[in-house]
């Protein structure tokens, strides 16, 4: 069950980092406070008591259909659960999504007239008006994942990046109180917040006179699907940055479900950890999702990520130990964010090129822009200059190096 392998990630975590203790007692009360709305999802999805070897023909068969499931939230509009959300084997069951008010969404403006930043509640969206927010600037909008929260210290770095690169109004969306309990009531919250994100977006076009294909929403695992269900509802949204999103519940599901090419009029997608889903990473999609899709180092397996036991081989340091594990669970993941914020800072210009296969890129098949440029691209902050507007799905390798060296020519 995905709840219980990201449970134990955090318990592992925690072993080996004391300062993760209260994370986990927080987490344990969201757990049992969500167990009987997982239970009751269970006992009631059309593949309750369903054998295993059944899943192939169920997968192709429509015997077992789900009632549809509609909920309201005032202004924000309906969601509906129907059958694009249930899959036999990667998604057989749904929990409801929390109220608004459990799930407390939270926004904080930076500028740089104002880099320490302004708390506007979602519930309260009107204090916008007193923030540095302007119109006239671009709009970037930074989401968080699952077990993840504003005061992480790779939202405040990318918001502090962006600052410098440009005269940006930045956005730092906190969903804290939805993203922290079991994974599959996260994954229901995630609907919800991407209701409050498109309504913000059109809020500020209505209000403002900000234009939505201004807004570029960076949005990192999860929170990459809650960027595509806020893309659904508004018009002409700019720019969606999947960093990485997750797999877990979207992989092999239908386009409504997950993140694709039509929730923004240009969705990029970094994938950094597509191996097989496990406590030990496998956190993000194979599928393609975007109009381009980059895979630094076949996406999975990033330099320096090293597994905990060669890094206890190499080292008997307890700290260094807790850092090995860290890196285990959460290190390929995270490698998209860290590409993103580096094509900010420095002067790589991380070519990646369109290719048949990985293999054929190692091959040195593949180093070719083709005569129109739209073969190849930069991954990062200036994918978006990519000559091959209108094309989707595509693919595209390269090489990146360790943390400490990410750039790498080959």
């Amino acid at each position: 069950m995905v709840a219980f392998r990201m449970f134990m990630v955090l318990v592992i975590m925690t072993i080996v980092a004391p300062a993760s203790i209260q994370c986990l007692v927080d987490l344990m009360e969201r757990i049992v406070e969500d167990l009987p709305a997982l239970f009751h999802s269970i006992k009631t999805s059309p593949y309750w008591g369903v054998s295993p070897r059944n899943f192939p023909h169920l997968a192709e068969s429509s015997t077992a259909e789900p009632s549809v499931d509609q909920h309201c939230f005032a202004e924000l509009g309906c969601l509906v659960t129907d059958a694009a959300f249930y899959h036999p084997r990667y998604r057989p069951y749904n929990l409801q999504p929390e109220s608004r008010e459990v799930i407390n969404v939270v926004y904080i403006i930076y500028s740089r007239e104002d880099p320490k930043g302004l708390l506007v509640p979602a519930l309260g969206i009107q204090k916008l008006y007193i923030s540095s927010f302007r119109p006239n600037r671009k709009t970037k909008i930074l989401l968080h994942g699952y077990l993840s929260s504003r005061d992480s210290s790779w939202m405040m770095t990318f918001a502090d990046v962006l600052l410098h690169a440009a005269d940006y109004n930045v956005i730092l969306v906190d969903w804290t109180d939805g993203s922290l309990g079991l994974y599959e009531q996260s994954v229901a919250n995630a609907r919800v917040v991407g209701l409050e994100v498109a309504y913000l977006v059109n809020w500020l076009r209505d209000n403002t006179g900000h234009q939505p294909q201004d807004v570029h929403l960076i949005c990192y695992s999860l929170g990459a699907h809650v960027c595509g269900y806020a893309g659904e509802r508004v018009s002409g949204l700019g720019r969606i940055t999947g960093l990485d999103p997750a797999g877990p519940s979207f992989q092999h599901l239908p386009p409504s479900v997950r993140l694709d090419p039509t929730d923004a009029l240009f969705v990029d997608v970094i994938h950094t950890d597509t191996s097989p889903f496990s406590w030990f990473g496998g956190y993000g999609m194979t599928e393609t999702c975007g109009h381009l899709d980059f895979f630094p180092n076949n996406g999975r397996n990033q330099p320096g990520c090293e597994p905990p036991v060669t890094r206890w081989l190499q080292n008997s340091n307890f700290s260094l130990m807790s850092n090995a594990v860290e890196n285990a669970l959460v290190c390929n993941h995270m490698r998209s964010i860290l590409l993103f914020i580096n094509s900010i800072v420095s002067q790589c210009p991380y070519t990646a090129f369109s290719c048949q296969s990985y293999n054929h890129y190692k091959q040195g098949k593949c180093f070719s822009c083709g005569e129109d440029g739209t073969r190849c691209a930069s991954m990062g902050l200036y994918a978006d200059t990519w000559p091959g507007r209108g094309q989707v799905g595509l693919k595209l390798y390269l090489t990146t190096g360790p943390a400490d060296n990410l750039c790498s020519e080959s």
